[in-house]
């Protein structure tokens, strides 16, 4: 769609998606005209994109003032909600075990923001996690996750080689980072700095509700 295209407020009701897009990614982060934008963990930034077809454009700040930010970040989300993942993946390796869940649109990593009630209908994974879970977008395409159980180390450890590999090896990448969600809060526990070299930060509270 053009961008020159006047958007009615019921078109932007009814085609508004969140999409997640890296804060290096088209000059996102403080990009004039966008001020509504949301920060997500420490390298995303949430947008409002108006869909047709195939197509997305992100909305302006002035057309998201005719409806409201709040309004439409809520109506987006619940639209995103019902777009369904296309496929689901278990990877199990040396007693890790972690999911891929990928969908053939960019808007798929956008369900990052839905955690973790996204997970019930598609794994039959508890929404009570009280430990969080380990979370990566290194798509648009994928959200990848595990709770945090089980044999922790492993999980950790080819969840974010997974990550790294899929983001270095994309036409598109998203984010290289693993995070840890825990009550609505995303905390960086596997990064890549400019030079390509991993870094594991774990914070003293995921190690205790890992313990716990």
């Amino acid at each position: 769609m053009p961008e020159t295209t006047v958007l009615t407020p019921r078109q932007i009701r009814d085609h508004t998606y969140p999409l997640l897009l890296a804060v290096t990614d088209r000059g996102t982060k403080g990009r004039p005209g966008f001020t509504y934008a949301r920060p997500v963990g420490e390298d995303l930034v949430e947008f409002l994109a108006h869909r047709d077809g195939d197509d997305l454009r992100l909305l302006h700040d002035g057309e998201v003032a005719t409806v409201g930010a709040a309004e439409l970040f809520t109506l987006a989300r619940e639209r995103l909600r019902l777009l369904p993942f296309e496929s689901s993946e278990c990877v199990q390796q040396d007693g890790g075990e972690f999911y891929v869940l990928r969908g053939a649109a960019e808007l798929t990593a956008g369900k990052l923001v839905l955690l973790p009630d996204v997970l019930r209908s598609v794994l039959g994974v508890a929404t009570e996690t009280p430990a969080g879970l380990l979370v990566s977008v290194p798509t648009p395409h994928e959200l990848v996750c595990a709770p945090v159980a089980g044999d922790l180390p492993a999980t950790l450890l080819y969840l974010a080689r997974y990550t790294l590999m899929t983001y270095e090896q994309s036409r598109r990448p998203l984010s290289p980072i693993t995070y840890w969600w825990h009550e609505g809060v995303l905390t960086p526990v596997v990064t890549m700095d400019e030079d390509g070299m991993v870094d594991f930060r774990l914070p003293p509270a995921f190690l205790d509700a890992a313990a716990s």
